[in-house]
């Protein structure tokens, strides 16, 4: 009887054990299938990472919480490949952590619960790739994040999701590598969810030959690259041989042209503008750092109101040292905003606009059917020297602010409403060198550019987004620390959980 009491006892407290277990067991699974929940919806991982690699901006949460288009995301790699040495080099010394890639795509799914994303092995399932190619007009290949919105969609390599840093006086831990990924993203999304996309082509040729120089390129490829990833449909235009239609093109771009156009030529841009009696058409003259000989472009400018003046513009009072992509090391003018309805309020007005070795820009007094403001200015101790004097301050003028950048303005009224088409004429090409638009924490050129083209073309606001430069993480520890760690590891822990064990084995045998 004492026997049967016993194993009645050892039977309940046994039975209470095992539904104990099951309770617990039941609640914790609970919790990890709420957890799972809750994390898919709200990000609670912590980005402890000195660059902050893996945290979105506060204007991309903002763009993606307002998301109301649903949007595909899709990487043509595997996961498996980004997390698990997935490189992609960009020289013989320096490589890039593609691991970046997923874990920065979850924050866009965590913001807008509309996209949806997927990694696929072009390879093995070519299927899930042709429903894009039907879309893109290029290639799609290994190692590109593509991003689709019903039937438009952009086609990000993952080159432009990095970039080299170029810094002189970068840190030890700085990798070189920039990551550009967020704004080519948010980009890209917001280009494919546009309702009201603007089309812009960049004039680079002529007869397959660049109207630029190098003096110019960096700065004119920048200027391409700032709109194509801020939503513009950018194309390459070749003034001689391709057609202007309006129906094509909201803005033209003339890249720092230093080969005059044939008066055809001048008659296509034209044409542009009266758009057919409609205007609402824009070119921007962005100027080269060179003299050329451009009669016809001359003319075409003068009857816009504007002049571009053989001659750089210097400020020895009111510059900053700026390091070019074009340049190297120079003196960097800091310019004034002249009016803020075309260029836009900036978030930190604190930060400067610099332009260095920027031509004058003069407006030219006719009585026409035309109105002409200034949107830049060099200060009042700015000076000038003609292209072929710079270095001589010999031959410089006197002081006096001189303007950087005009529009002109022609238009038409139809009851209450006006229609207008602009031309710009930008005299500094260097304003969107590459090393300056990178700076967005240093300089306000990046936002500035892109406040101004977007209030000129009628787009909806956009934002530049920071670039990141990823750090090298590292853990310093020296003998005596790295001594103590290995005693820790090999003897401490490996007792303490013997001598745990041997208490647990001891109490449960005398019960």
């Amino acid at each position: 009887m004492k026997n049967k009491s016993k194993l009645m006892k050892k039977f309940k407290y046994g039975t209470i054990a095992t539904v104990t277990v099951v309770i617990v067991l039941a609640i914790v699974v609970l919790i990890n299938i709420i957890m799972a929940m809750v994390t898919e919806k709200y990000p609670v991982k912590f980005d402890l990472t000195q660059d902050k690699r893996y945290e979105l901006s506060q204007e991309s949460i903002d763009f993606l919480n307002n998301l109301d288009s649903e949007v595909e995301i899709a990487v043509t790699l595997t996961k498996e490949e980004l997390n698990n040495g997935g490189y992609v080099f960009t020289d013989s010394y320096k490589s890039i952590p593609t691991e970046i890639i997923p874990q920065f795509l979850e924050k866009y799914k965590m913001y807008a619960d509309n996209i949806d994303i997927k990694y696929i092995d072009v390879e093995k399932n070519p299927d899930e790739i042709s429903k894009y190619t039907k879309l893109y007009e290029g290639t799609i290949s290994a190692q590109q994040v593509i991003v689709c919105s019903g039937d438009r969609i952009k086609v990000i390599g993952f080159g432009n999701l990095f970039s080299q840093s170029s810094s002189q006086y970068a840190s030890q831990n700085d990798t070189g590598v920039i990551f550009t990924g967020e704004s080519a993203i948010t980009s890209a999304i917001m280009s494919v969810t546009d309702a009201n996309p603007i089309s812009a082509g960049m004039i680079y040729k002529m007869n397959g030959q660049a109207i630029f120089s190098q003096s110019s390129y960096n700065s004119i490829i920048q200027f391409y690259s700032l709109l194509n990833n801020n939503g513009y449909n950018m194309k390459d235009v070749d003034i001689a041989t391709d057609e202007l239609s309006p129906d094509d093109y909201d803005l033209l771009v003339i890249s720092a042209p230093e080969v005059d156009f044939t008066e055809d030529e001048i008659a296509k841009l034209e044409d542009f503008l009266y758009n057919n009696g409609d205007y609402q058409k824009n070119i921007i003259y962005i100027s080269s750092i060179v003299a050329a000989d451009t009669p016809n472009l001359d003319e075409f400018l003068e009857k816009w109101n504007i002049k571009i003046e053989d001659s750089l513009v210097f400020d020895d009072q009111n510059s900053q040292y700026v390091s070019t992509a074009s340049a190297g090391q120079i003196m960097g003018p800091v310019m004034s905003i002249v009016d803020d309805t075309i260029s836009g309020m900036l978030a930190n007005q604190a930060l400067p606009v610099v332009a260095p070795y920027s031509r004058a820009v003069t407006v030219v007094d006719k009585n026409n059917d035309k109105g002409t403001e200034v949107i830049l200015q060099s200060s009042a101790s700015s000076y000038r020297n003609a292209l072929e004097s710079a270095d001589d301050k010999s031959t410089a003028s006197e002081n006096g602010s001189n303007n950087i950048i005009v529009i002109t303005t022609k238009d038409r009224a139809e009851g209450y409403d006006m229609y207008a088409s602009h031309v710009v004429a930008v005299g500094a090409v260097m304003l969107t060198d590459p090393n300056i638009i990178a700076q967005t924490t240093a300089y306000n050129n990046a936002n500035f550019v892109l406040n101004m083209v977007n209030n000129i073309t009628g787009k909806d606001s956009s934002f530049v987004i920071p670039q990141k430069n990823l750090q090298q993480i590292f853990i310093k520890v020296d003998q005596s620390q790295l001594s103590a760690l290995r005693i820790a590891v090999m003897y401490v822990i490996p007792s303490i959980v013997v001598v745990c064990g041997i208490v647990v084995f001891v109490r449960r045998k005398n019960k």
